[in-house]
């Protein structure tokens, strides 16, 4: 904080010395009929006064505050901010800290230049001489970078003349500079909390696709390692190339991370995966085909949701059917989505399918938290007579 001392001994000279320099030394002057007797004694009263003025009112200065000196009466305070936010953003910083004085008013405020001017309601007790009703207080704001700025605020008697502060310039500084500090902490604490609330959503997504993934169909597993052990005393190639298959669906199922997303060209080799096991266990009843351009597979998309829309079509579609059926997985781009379509012409909608519904549940649970009200999923009775799921998301830039 700055300060003109100068200033602060001029005043006094004003306020204190002059009349009683004026008075002694005429009346000297007269006693003595001698007007260098009559200077000298009025140069030396003065003093004396302005000295013991300035020695009374430290000490009852210093009752206030311990730390008091005669610069922090200066009729006159300024200080220079630095702050961690652009100058707009300054601007309405040092516009609602001015505010907060008692009694100010602006009288100047423009925001493109960055200058504020404006009057406080009046100085009352807290000054000692002639013409100060108040403050005036102006505040220029100067761009220091692209997210930071500086801020000059000064603080002084309106208008100055004769004036001797009781540090209220300096109380106007101090108070500025502490609702704009404040401020500042404010934001930095609802920072700080939504970055908290914004880590614990994260870890609670993870934890919910953690879950969702871990939800593998236990059934699955079992009929194939047992559909394999029946192989290898039969037809032990067709069985080590059913656990070739399943060893690469595993390693894509249960080494996926769920808080990293994956591609959905990685989604399809893995459902490629599952679909070359079930053709070794339904055998003819399955055909399949995947029409999905080299482009498209490279697109973001989540992992476990295009195997959940197969196996649900094979379980319940094509494996309740005697006949089986064909399961068809297309995918393309357009209006910025990427719209994948998982078709079955298998027995489609029943009354009772004996499913539980949780695998179609986790897929949209998994839109859900990855894209919000962003995405979609819907179910529809296909042409051929099964039934054709639709996944829209939106493209991952």
């Amino acid at each position: 904080m700055n300060s003109l001392p100068w200033r602060f001994w001029i005043n006094f000279v004003f306020a204190v010395g002059l009349g009683p320099a004026l008075g002694v030394g005429a009346g000297m002057g007269a006693s003595t009929g001698s007007v260098w007797i009559g200077v000298f004694c009025g140069l030396l009263f003065g003093v004396l006064f302005m000295a013991g003025a300035a020695l009374l009112y430290r000490r009852a200065m210093r009752r206030r505050n311990p730390g008091f000196t005669f610069s922090d009466a200066n009729v006159r305070q300024e200080a220079t901010i630095e702050l961690p936010v652009d100058a707009a953003d300054a601007f309405h910083l040092c516009t609602d800290a001015l505010n907060a004085l008692p009694g100010f008013f602006a009288t100047k405020s423009d925001p493109a230049t960055g200058y504020i001017e404006g009057i406080t309601g009046g100085g009352g007790a807290a000054y000692l001489g002639f013409g100060a009703p108040g403050e005036k207080l102006r505040v220029k704001i100067d761009a220091a970078g692209e997210a930071s700025s500086r801020a000059s605020i000064v603080s002084q008697p309106e208008p100055l003349f004769a004036a001797l502060d009781f540090g209220k310039n300096r109380k106007n500084i101090s108070s500025v500079s502490a609702h704009i500090y404040a401020a500042l902490r404010l934001r930095l604490d609802e920072a700080k909390e939504l970055a908290e609330r914004a880590e614990m959503q994260r870890a609670l997504t993870v934890a919910k696709l953690n879950a969702l993934q871990s939800q593998i169909e236990p059934h699955f597993l079992y009929n194939t390692l047992s559909n394999a052990q029946s192989l290898t005393r039969t037809d032990p190639k067709r069985a080590e190339v059913m656990l070739g298959h399943l060893i690469v669906f595993l390693r894509a199922s249960l080494l996926q991370d769920a808080e990293a997303q994956s591609t959905l060209g990685h989604e399809v080799d893995r459902v490629v995966s599952y679909l070359e096991i079930m053709k070794i266990r339904m055998g003819s009843r399955l055909q399949y085909r995947i029409d999905i351009e080299k482009s498209v597979r490279s697109h973001t998309f989540a992992p476990l949701m295009l195997q959940t829309l197969v196996e649900n079509a094979i379980k319940h579609g094509l494996e309740p059917k005697p006949s089986g059926g064909m399961v068809e997985v297309t995918a393309e781009v357009t209006h910025k989505q990427l719209l994948v379509r998982v078709v079955d012409n298998g027995q489609g909608f029943v009354a009772d399918s004996g499913g539980t519904g949780i695998g179609l549940r986790n897929v949209q649970e998994r839109l859900r938290i990855g894209y919000g009200e962003r995405a979609t999923f819907a179910l529809q009775s296909s042409p051929s007579g099964g039934v054709t799921a639709i996944i829209s998301i939106p493209l991952v830039t």
